[in-house]
């Protein structure tokens, strides 16, 4: 591992370790969703059920964008990269707590696991000397598919 990959690790090492526990008992309420559109009409567009996660997931993205955009022009020791990081750590700390309804947003707590991961390829091997947030984030994702299950009409 290179100094460069071992700094962004470190740093996203920490920001998993900033908030283990806040969000133990984070993300109640994924079936919630369905009394907060239960009550609209069929003819009103209904607001996507992840649609706090969709949002937070396109500003993870444009963040991570511009953060790799930085590391390729800049120092990694450069102020803009830290404030770059601090934007990134902050939407990932948004992100963790909310419970995925659907597969999008399933697919954006994905996404915040990658960015945990440097943007590697997740393999079997991944969790083996994980960050404790991208752990934290599959084991939440776990919680939410399980509640969804056990929510689901018997066929």
């Amino acid at each position: 591992m290179g100094q460069a990959d071992h700094a962004r690790t470190t740093r996203r090492g920490m920001l998993a370790a900033t908030f283990a526990l806040s969000t133990a008992a984070g993300a109640a309420g994924v079936l919630a969703v369905d009394a907060a559109i239960g009550g609209a009409k069929a003819d009103e567009a209904a607001p996507h059920p992840d649609a706090t996660l969709l949002a937070l997931g396109r500003e993870l993205d444009a963040l991570w964008a511009e953060e790799q955009a930085l590391f390729a022009t800049c120092d990694e020791d450069a102020p803009e990269i830290a404030a770059i990081e601090a934007r990134c750590d902050a939407v990932i700390r948004r992100i963790v707590p909310i419970g995925a309804t659907t597969l999008d947003g399933f697919v954006v707590k994905a996404r915040a696991c990658s960015y945990c991961h440097n943007g590697e390829p997740i393999t079997e091997d991944t969790f083996e000397h994980g960050t404790v947030v991208s752990i934290q984030i599959v084991g939440l994702m776990v919680r939410d598919l399980l509640a969804i299950d056990a929510a689901r009409v018997p066929a």
